[in-house]
């Protein structure tokens, strides 16, 4: 879509100028509302080693960095230690990480609008990931309090998934192939996506764009791929026990389902919701996509846990698998937002479907509220409850998603009573959840909704750049006094 098509739900699409304003502003809003720490997770790892790279005469008895820095599968802290002679590693870090956060916010626009064709899903898909309150598997989460490199690779592999959504593979190969270099562990999940996507379109892409694409991706990750397969290490029982006891939660899935863990649970309810708007957003093209992507997220979860828990092997258990969910969320949540938008089109439609649109449109509002604001979340379980229900009265839920989505109710119903997973009856979680609404908004909150807004409005009305911008300032301070 240009710049000067037409959105049926927005208009004249804002994209690129507004859009990227919006995503600059979420990352500001993002990094000053949650809080940025220097020094925190794997930093305290990653930063030795990031000043040994800078300086190989630093800590020489450090067994740590001894032992493992030349093994470090990753150039990505060998090239920022270039940077450092020129400027100081906090504001380096500060910078990146500012950086990484539009850029998340940015790639997610950009996959939005691949996978759903309009540019209201793509808005819809920023407001459900602006307050970064989702989790995946294994402990990944959708937003960080500080720079690290699996932090800078996540808007790069969801750039990549959009490039070969659009059907450019040999570029999303590419850059799958460079992630390499920077975070094997995501590269190597986004590199089975991508092999799936290519597969569901192969008839259409033909087996010689495949293997050049495949071929592309090899070259570009050779850097790191060649020494990591020529490095033969041992892992033997002692390191198993020392991996159980440092990243239990990244890898073995039975860690998951302990009294008050409310990821596995959260993460069904929101693969039931994606699966139920799946089936009613999007073109057969899109579809099969979204169904190639599904399987090859299912061969992932399902290798993790033979390689884990059933079989242990040291190559799968450090390969990571479950946590490739962190991809897996953000394309369902970008499923649930062009059902949203769907649904809020409904009404306005040529031939709308009566009352039944309104009841659809209201679902999908209540869908939206649950997943966007933190303080409604402990409604999830309902808010699938609801969509399947309005999706059944409307003769829109076929058998399979019927099932899934009530596979989905069902195992949160078995964690309410073996995890004590909170499912609380729906009238009495509202009246909670909106009794703490206000202390869960950040302070930047509705300066955010007003710029953003304004910025839409002046969008559609034929006004320059500058206008625009002082428009939007306008709103922002507006609502700041």
């Amino acid at each position: 879509m240009t710049s000067k098509e037409k959105d049926p739900f927005l208009g004249e699409t804002a994209f690129p100028w507004c859009g990227m304003a919006a995503c600059l502003f979420l990352a500001l809003v993002r990094v000053f509302w949650t809080g940025y720490q220097f020094g925190v997770g794997n930093q305290s790892i990653q930063v030795p080693m990031l000043l040994r790279w800078a300086d190989p005469g630093l800590f020489p008895k450090d067994l740590m960095l001894n032992a493992t820095t030349a093994d470090y599968p990753s150039l990505f802290f060998r090239t920022l230690a270039l940077a450092l002679p020129l400027i100081p590693l906090p504001h380096l870090y500060f910078g990146l990480h500012l950086l990484s956060t539009f850029a998340f916010f940015a790639s997610l626009f950009w996959l939005a609008r691949a996978i759903s064709g309009d540019e209201a899903t793509a808005w819809i898909a920023l407001g459900l990931l602006a307050t970064g309150n989702h989790a995946a598997l294994a402990g990944e989460t959708l937003s960080s309090r500080g720079f690290t490199h699996t932090w800078a690779a996540l808007p790069v592999a969801l750039a990549s998934l959009a490039f070969a959504w659009r059907g450019r593979l040999l570029t999303a190969a590419l850059l799958a192939g460079l992630l390499w270099n920077v975070h094997a562990l995501t590269a190597a999940w986004l590199a089975t996506f991508l092999a799936a996507l290519a597969l569901a379109e192969a008839r259409r892409t033909g087996w010689r764009r495949i293997l050049t694409a495949a071929g592309a991706f090899l070259l570009a990750s050779a850097p790191t791929l060649l020494p990591m397969l020529a490095r033969r290490q041992a892992f033997g029982p002692e390191w198993l026990e020392l991996t159980c006891l440092r990243s239990s939660e990244h890898i073995f899935p039975s860690s998951w389902w302990q009294v008050g863990a409310p990821d596995l649970p959260r993460f069904v309810l929101l693969g039931g919701l994606g699966v139920l708007a799946a089936g009613l957003h999007g073109t057969e093209t899109s579809r099969r996509k979204v169904a190639a992507v599904g399987l090859a997220a299912l061969f992932l979860l399902l290798l993790g846990a033979l390689g884990t828990e059933v079989f242990p092997l040291a190559t799968l258990i450090r390969a990571q698998a479950f946590r490739s969910s962190g991809l897996l969320t953000v394309l369902l949540l970008v499923l649930v937002a062009g059902g949203i938008a769907d649904a809020w089109r409904a009404p306005f439609a040529p031939a709308p479907r009566g009352a039944m649109a309104w009841v659809e449109s209201a679902s999908a509002a209540f869908v939206f509220l649950v997943l966007a604001v933190p303080a409604f979340l402990p409604l999830l379980p309902l808010s699938l409850l609801l969509a399947a229900l309005v999706a059944l009265a409307g003769g829109r839920l076929s058998a399979p998603r019927a099932t899934l989505a009530g596979a989905a109710l069902l195992l949160t119903l078995v964690a309410s009573r073996e995890i004590h997973f909170p499912l609380a009856d729906g009238p009495t979680t509202l009246l909670e959840s909106l009794r703490h609404l206000r202390p869960a908004l950040p302070p930047l909150f509705w300066p955010a909704l007003a710029g953003a807004a304004l910025m839409l409005i002046l969008d559609r009305l034929h006004v320059s750049t500058a206008a625009r911008i002082a428009g939007a300032g306008a709103g922002i301070l507006a609502a700041l006094l």
